[in-house]
């Protein structure tokens, strides 16, 4: 069940999906800037993505 489904409002799935580019884009899973503290995206209006 997605978080969508599950209740989750805009301002929660869009924090999950800064954590996940923190993750994935920013940190590379741990390998690269392991100390970096929070990360914010501003102004997206339209977010298209193959999961």
């Amino acid at each position: 069940m997605s978080a969508r489904e599950q209740g989750a409002g805009d301002d929660e799935l869009c924090g999950n999906i800064v954590e996940g580019f923190k993750d994935i884009y920013f940190q590379d899973g741990g390998v690269r800037v392991p100390g970096l503290g929070d990360v914010e995206i501003n102004d997206i209006n339209h977010l298209d993505a193959d999961l």
